[in-house]
């Protein structure tokens, strides 16, 4: 969508839903117990939930299926390529979980649609200015000056939080990779001084690697 929206300056707007998931209502209701100091606490109360909350295992199909009936509705018929890909002939909807992309030649086009979700009582935050898939996933796009018609993607803040998570925020540091085999420094701090969550640095390098 990035590049098509270049190639054939097609006008996009980002919008994030707020608080997704509980804006779906469930199909059954589940019960749960009071939190501590709630004012009625007691053994023979508890609470009757009707939304959709975080945690609960079913919440993201439930938003799915509230979100996707609502574009149904709407005339938006899904892609057979992507579920997450819905398609009109005057305008392209695009998500992911409660962030989405609609796309359209038209300025007018994408602001109804945005006001039809409000109608139908989503809860949106939206981006109405210009440029405004700047920032999606934590990914930053921008016009490359150097390169007409053409996008830089960049993922400053997923960088800073690997660095972070590293402890390397005030390492010394260097533009290219090292020239010769690394050895054991033995000058440096014991390894158990720099424990991190091996598993979470992993999965922020692919994601930074499969992406920018």
């Amino acid at each position: 969508m990035f590049s098509l929206c270049v190639q054939y300056g097609i006008k996009s707007r980002q919008i994030d839903f707020a608080n997704a998931f509980v804006q779906a209502d469930r199909d059954e209701p589940i019960f749960l117990a009071l939190p501590p100091g709630f004012s009625n606490s007691s053994s023979t109360h508890c609470m009757k939930v009707t939304k959709s909350l975080y945690g609960d295992a079913c919440a993201p199909r439930t938003w799915y299926d509230h979100l996707t009936t609502a574009l149904a509705a709407m005339d938006f018929v899904p892609s057979p390529i992507d579920p997450c890909l819905f398609l009109r002939k005057d305008c392209i909807f695009l998500f992911w979980v409660d962030d989405a992309i609609i796309c359209s030649n038209d300025d007018s086009v994408i602001s109804s649609v945005i006001q039809d979700l409000r109608n139908r009582k989503f809860d949106i935050d939206d981006d109405t200015g210009v440029g405004s898939m700047e920032n999606y996933l934590g990914i930053q796009l921008a016009p490359d000056a150097s390169i007409p018609g053409s996008l830089h993607l960049t993922q400053p803040h997923l960088i800073s939080r690997i660095v972070n998570a590293l402890g390397l925020t005030n390492a010394k540091s260097i533009p290219t990779p090292a020239v010769t085999i690394l050895h054991k420094d033995a000058d440096s701090e014991p390894h158990e001084q720099w424990r991190f969550n091996y598993q979470s640095v992993i999965g922020m390098l692919n994601y930074l690697a499969n992406n920018t």
